[in-house]
């Protein structure tokens, strides 16, 4: 009887052990991920830093003082190249007259990522708000001003060289490719003899020559879009 008993045992058959599957690249795959998510992470906290904004308030100031005798001041600037910056209660002045030429609650700028990594410097958008101006001073004060332009010699060998305006075969009456993608004015007013102008939000596409309007003229609504490209 033990015999019988014991007698299954000696024939059971044992179950093959399966061969665990080893993918030699999955630990690099893990890698790349790992640090594609560190990357996603300091990015984002990179976006809401304030980083080089006075050292590029420098480089501005020290441009238009140069190159054209403005003057530039603001109360602080934000921003950091990602996001790009924003200058608070800005104004410019004509240095040789200490003539005010423009003042703003903020002007925004922000990079074109794709186009500076061609090593193309080009601005995605410009943003001007908080303005309150009488037109027809700031006309007046303007025909004013002393500024000091650029000369030829400039244009062709200095600050103007890598311009697109000026590059070698192009028509000096050919419309400038400016280094803007669109431009927009919110939250400001204008005001004249005509009446009075405030603007909600205008956003103007440089590059497809499309402005969208929400404003209104001594409070009577103006809003819709102008397709200047399809009259040029």
């Amino acid at each position: 009887m033990a015999d019988n008993i014991l007698l299954p045992e000696l024939y059971r058959r044992k179950k093959p052990r399966r061969r665990r599957v080893t993918h030699s690249g999955s630990g690099f795959m893990k890698f790349i991920v790992m640090m594609f998510l560190v990357l996603l992470v300091s990015v984002g906290l990179f976006s809401f830093a304030d980083i080089g904004g006075n050292i590029a308030l420098s480089i501005a100031k020290n441009f238009l003082s140069k190159n054209y005798s403005i003057g530039l001041n603001a109360e602080k600037i934000t921003g950091n190249p990602i996001k790009g910056y924003t200058l608070h209660n800005f104004g410019i002045t004509d240095e040789k007259s200490s003539t005010d030429i423009f003042s703003a609650g903020f002007l925004s700028v922000k990079l074109n990522l794709p186009a500076i990594v061609t090593g193309n410097l080009r601005l995605s958008e410009v943003s001007l708000g908080g303005i309150s101006m009488d037109v027809e001073k700031f006309i007046e004060s303007v025909q004013k001003l002393s500024l000091t332009l650029p000369s030829e010699d400039q244009k062709i060998s200095g600050t103007f060289a890598a311009s697109p305006a000026y590059a070698e075969g192009e028509s000096e009456n050919k419309m400038p490719d400016l280094p803007i993608d669109s431009v927009k004015i919110a939250d400001s007013h204008f005001s004249s003899s005509f009446g009075n102008f405030d603007v909600k939000e205008i956003t103007a596409d440089v590059k497809n020559l499309d402005i969208n309007i929400d404003a209104s003229i001594n409070t009577l609504p103006l809003k819709g879009n102008i397709d200047m490209g399809e009259s040029a």
